[in-house]
């Protein structure tokens, strides 16, 4: 990777980390959290190339409900 990329994929990461914390302050349900992150995501997919836009898309349309299906499913295997 260089630089560039690299640089490119942490500014996300940071831009996360910081919304989840705001919403750790406000004192924000998971639900609203959730569902503000993956908003956030959707709009980071509109600047990725076409031919990636589709999958990025649809890793950001997962529903909080079944996000959290699939996580206790995760837990629960382990």
């Amino acid at each position: 990777m260089n630089g560039l990329t690299q640089q490119r994929n942490t500014k996300p990461l940071r831009c996360i980390a910081y919304i989840v914390a705001v919403f750790l302050v406000c004192g924000c349900t998971a639900r609203q959290a959730y569902e503000s992150l993956q908003q956030h995501a959707r709009s980071e997919c509109i600047g990725l190339p076409l031919s990636q836009q589709d999958d990025c898309l649809s890793q950001a349309s997962l529903s909080f409900d079944e996000y959290q299906r699939l996580r206790h499913e995760a837990i629960s295997s382990k």
